[in-house]
């Protein structure tokens, strides 16, 4: 997290972080409620739906997108917002994520230009017009 206080210091912000290992956070609704601007980290997107539907957040974070709060991140933080996206969270082979928060519609495949074998999933997903459909539910 040094990484993300540190750029933040040069600021006029106060950054906070919310942790759902060792949680320390009581008031969910308040702690959400008291913030502009939710920047998520990478990691696993299925594992951080998983747990921010647990807790709730999930509810929580459409309140506050609905307010206007700024939702951004990177690799699965960008990957939350949407309503579909390509992850590996299942492991080694790149799969679709069919279910994001969906507060943003369409879809997207981090790390693009970086993996190359993540290109053939999305293009396919593209062009049987699947990453349209991603959200559907």
């Amino acid at each position: 997290m040094y990484a993300f206080y540190r750029p933040m210091s040069r600021h006029d912000y106060r950054p906070t972080e919310l942790i759902f290992f060792e949680r320390v956070v009581e008031d969910l609704e308040a702690f959400v409620n008291d913030q502009d601007v939710f920047w998520v980290a990478g990691g696993s997107t299925a594992n951080l739906l998983a747990v921010w539907r647990l807790h709730g957040l999930d509810s929580l974070l459409r309140t506050a997108y609905e307010r206007g709060a700024v939702l951004c991140g990177v690799s699965a933080g960008m990957n939350c917002w949407l309503e579909g996206s390509t992850t590996d969270s299942f492991g080694p082979t790149i799969r679709s994520l069919p279910d994001g928060l969906g507060f943003l519609p369409g879809s997207a495949c981090p790390h693009y230009d970086a993996h190359p074998e993540r290109r053939p999933l999305i293009r396919r997903l593209v062009d049987s017009r699947a990453a349209c459909r991603m959200g559907s539910r």
